[in-house]
C-alpha cells in the first residue's frame, strides 16, 4: 500500500524535528501559563467589584461550570483522537491532535502515538525521546511518552532495549496494568520467560477487575493471555481464553477487533497451529490493512514460515 512517507527521514532530520517539536512545546507551555495568569487576574478583578446586580454574581459563579465544561470537552476530544488512531484514520487524527494539543490543560500532543500506530517506529522514537527521558538521560518511568517509546522499540525489533525500561516502570508503578501488559508482550515477542509473561498478565487482569477498562482492552488482554498460556504449553487453557477473547470482541470497532485477531493468531502460532494462526492473521489484516497491526502480522507470518521449514 502506497503511503505518504515512502522516503523515511534520516536520523539527523528526525533529531532536528524532535528539537523543533520540543521548542514548540515549550512555547505552548509559556503561552498557556500566561493565559492562566490573565484568567486568574480577571477572576480577582471580578471578585473585587461590588455586586450591584444578580448577573454579576451569576457571571462570577459561572466560571466554575465553565472550567468543568472545558476540561470535559478537552477529554472528549482526546478520546476522539484515540478513536481515530485505533481505526486507522491517521490524517484526521493528526488534524484534530494539532488543534487539541495547543489548548491549555490538553495533556500534550499524541503525535508520538500516531506515528507508532502508523508503523513509523523510528520517527516515533525520535519524537518521543526528549519527552520520555529527562535532561540527564534518566527515563521518566511514569510518563505515557516512555510507555509509547518502549512500544516503538518492541515493534522496531529492539525488544531487548525496551525490556529494562518497561521492567523499571512496572516495578515503580505496579498498579498500572498497561505497563504490566506491555512488559508481558515484550517478553512474549522475544519468546523469553513465558511464565513471567503469564504472571504479569494475570496481575494486570486482577488489577483491571478493580478498575474500569474498555471492552477493547479487556478483549485484547484476554487474547494476550491466551498467547502467554500457549507459550507455556497450557494448550487447553489457551484455547479457552481464545474463545473468551473472540466472544469479548463482538461489537468492537474494526481497529480494536484487528488487535484481538492478531493476538489470537500469535496464540495459535505458539501452539504450532499454522492454519488457524494464518486465518486469524488474515482477519486482522483485513480489518486493519496498514499500520502497526499489518506490520506485526507480516513479522509473525515470517516467523511462522521460518518455523515450518
Amino acid at each position: 500500500m502506497a503511503t505518504s512517507y515512502s522516503i523515511p527521514p534520516t536520523l539527523e532530520q528526525q533529531q532536528q524535528q524532535a528539537g523543533r517539536d520540543l521548542r514548540a512545546g515549550l512555547r505552548r507551555r509559556l503561552l498557556h501559563a500566561a493565559a492562566l495568569c490573565l484568567y486568574v487576574l480577571a477572576l480577582v478583578w471580578l471578585a473585587r467589584i461590588p455586586v450591584l446586580h444578580p448577573w454579576h454574581a451569576l457571571i462570577f459563579r459561572g466560571q466554575a461550570l465553565l472550567v468543568v465544561g472545558y476540561v470535559w470537552g478537552i477529554n472528549r476530544l482526546r478520546h476522539q483522537v484515540l478513536f481515530l488512531i485505533r481505526n486507522g484514520k491517521y490524517d484526521k487524527a493528526e488534524w484534530l491532535n494539532r488543534i487539541v494539543s495547543v489548548m491549555p490543560l490538553s495533556g500534550g500532543s499524541l503525535q508520538g502515538f500516531i506515528l507508532f500506530e502508523q508503523g513509523r517506529y523510528r520517527e516515533a522514537q525520535a519524537y518521543l525521546r526528549s519527552r520520555a527521558f529527562d535532561s540527564t538521560g534518566n527515563p521518566k518511568l511514569g510518563s505515557t511518552d516512555l510507555y509509547c517509546y518502549a512500544l516503538a522499540l518492541v515493534n522496531d525489533d529492539r525488544a531487548a532495549q525496551a525490556e529494562p525500561l518497561l521492567d523499571a516502570a512496572a516495578h515503580a508503578f505496579p498498579a498500572r496494568s498497561s505497563l504490566l501488559v506491555a512488559l508481558a508482550g515484550c517478553l512474549l515477542t522475544q519468546q523469553k520467560n513465558p511464565e513471567r509473561a503469564r504472571a504479569l498478565l494475570e496481575q494486570a487482569m486482577a488489577n483491571a477487575a478493580q478498575t474500569k477498562i474498555s471492552p477493547a482492552d479487556k478483549a485484547q488482554r484476554t487474547a494476550r493471555y491466551a498467547w502467554a498460556l500457549a507459550a507455556c504449553g497450557r494448550r487447553s487453557e489457551a484455547q479457552q481464553q481464545i474463545d473468551a477473547a473472540l466472544a469479548a470482541g463482538q461489537g468492537l470497532s474494526a481497529g480494536d477487533l484487528a488487535g484481538v485477531d492478531y493476538f489470537v493468531g500469535e496464540a495459535w502460532s505458539a501452539m504450532h497451529e499454522g492454519t488457524k494462526a494464518r486465518d486469524a492473521f488474515a482477519k486482522a489484516v483485513q480489518l486493519r490493512p496498514d499500520g502497526v497491526i499489518a506490520q506485526s502480522v507480516q513479522k509473525a507470518i515470517a516467523r511462522l514460515n521460518a518455523g515450518e521449514r
